[in-house]
């Protein structure tokens, strides 16, 4: 955060007002319809023959502020909206999702999207933009029409009243934002460019296509789970379940505890699953990457009665070697051959056991593959750790120069 917000904070905190901010009287308050303007300039495909970038909902990320593609507008048969570079775009449906885009080129766009600008004698669109992704624009574009489809009500929101500074402060301020979107944008390549690197250390490592330095040269042949994991079906009691779910305070394991209630006061509450840590577990009818998981955060856990409970054969394959192996998308390449049913596909123990892969003869290596590929995800933890509080700290200081509690120098 800039050394000079940081002291303003401060002085604010201790009781003091700084000096800009005794010129908070120099912020008016406008309704919005008064620094805004909504574009109503139609596209329809059969009377303007040029090509447009087209962006539908789907291609405005949520909370991000950016776009992840567009369409073509000759191959769209309804009707869209104008834009122009500089113009704000946000999504009216369900805009509880939060999806704005400040545009970098003209184009075209869906009717549920709204194109805003502001009065260029007032406001700024960068500063524009800003305001919309505020707590208080947010809640008033959620008191919208519609039940299983909500949208933001112009009508209401256009007389909402919001406090705009003067144009050299909302450019200040658009200055200091914008540098923490930058850094948070940054930091998100980072990370991609993390897992990227990962997965291609995975391929190579868990197929044997790359052998760790100090170990055996045996040819890397594929070998099938079979005989290397092992179901479990212990017989349980409720008295067992509570006492597991009174020390780790979890319904369930890890993040598939939906599957489970607490409050269940139930006779049949022994045919829950008890998980111990080491083993892993997966519903059958829900597979995809990472569906299979490994308890590694508690001693045991409760699962429900559907859940699949095994364990690896530990003198001839490590849990943690597994557990990388199962995150791969080779992995769910090889489950898809193997699922069964046609309304909703599952995977039996059986089949999971027929899956094909690299296991070093030496524990030791896949120790060492685990080891290296814990790091790589412990790295990725850390820059999206890292993320989370750049959001935040945008967030505060959206809520500090949005609202005029910290002014700023122009």
């Amino acid at each position: 955060m800039n050394a000079e917000i940081k002291e303003r904070i401060e002085m604010i905190n201790k009781g003091e007002v700084p000096e800009e901010n005794k010129c908070i009287k120099e912020w008016k308050k406008y309704k919005f319809e008064d620094i805004a303007i909504l574009s109503t300039n139609k596209y329809y495909p059969k009377e303007d023959a040029k090509n447009y970038r087209c962006i539908e909902l789907e291609h405005i990320n949520q909370e991000t502020g950016r776009i992840n593609g567009w369409s073509n507008s000759i191959e769209q048969k309804s009707a869209k909206t104008y834009f122009k570079t500089g113009d704000i775009l946000y999504g009216k449906l369900r805009p509880y999702l939060k999806k704005y885009y400040l545009a970098e080129f003209d184009g075209v766009c869906s009717t549920e999207i709204w194109v805003i600008k502001g009065k260029t004698n007032l406001v700024c669109n960068e500063f524009l933009f800003y305001l919309i992704q505020t707590e208080k624009f947010n809640f008033v574009a959620n008191i919208s029409t519609g039940t299983k489809m909500p949208r933001a009500d112009w009508d209401y929101i256009k007389s909402t009243i919001f406090k705009i500074p003067p144009l050299p402060e909302q450019r200040k301020i658009t200055e200091i934002l914008s540098t923490w979107d930058k850094a948070i944008e940054l930091k998100e390549q980072l990370i991609e460019e993390k897992k990227e690197q990962k997965k291609g250390l995975m391929q190579k490592l868990l197929r044997g296509e790359i052998r760790l330095p100090g170990f055996g040269r045996e040819e890397a042949k594929k070998t099938r789970l079979k005989g290397y994991i092992k179901e479990i079906k212990r017989k349980n009691t409720k008295e067992k379940i509570n006492k597991i779910l009174s020390v780790t305070n979890t319904n369930g394991f890890i993040e598939q505890h939906e599957q489970f209630d607490k409050g269940v006061a139930s006779s049949n509450l022994s045919n829950y699953k008890i998980i111990e840590k080491g083993e892993f577990a997966y519903n059958p009818s829900r597979i995809n990457v990472g569906s299979i998981d490994l308890l590694r955060n508690y001693e045991a856990g409760v699962l429900s009665p559907m859940y699949i409970v095994f364990k690896t054969e530990k003198e001839k394959l490590l849990p943690e070697y597994l557990y990388q192996y199962v995150k791969s998308d080779e992995f769910y390449a090889q489950i898809k051959s193997f699922l069964q049913g046609s309304v909703r596909q599952s995977l039996s123990f059986k089949a999971l056991e027929m899956i094909r892969l690299f296991i070093p003869k030496s524990l030791k290596e896949q120790e060492a593959i685990a080891r290296l590929l814990s790091t790589a995800d412990k790295e990725i933890e850390l820059l999206e750790g890292e993320l989370e509080q750049l959001k935040l700290q945008k967030k505060g200081l959206m809520q500090l120069l949005l609202t005029g509690i910290i002014r700023v120098k122009c």
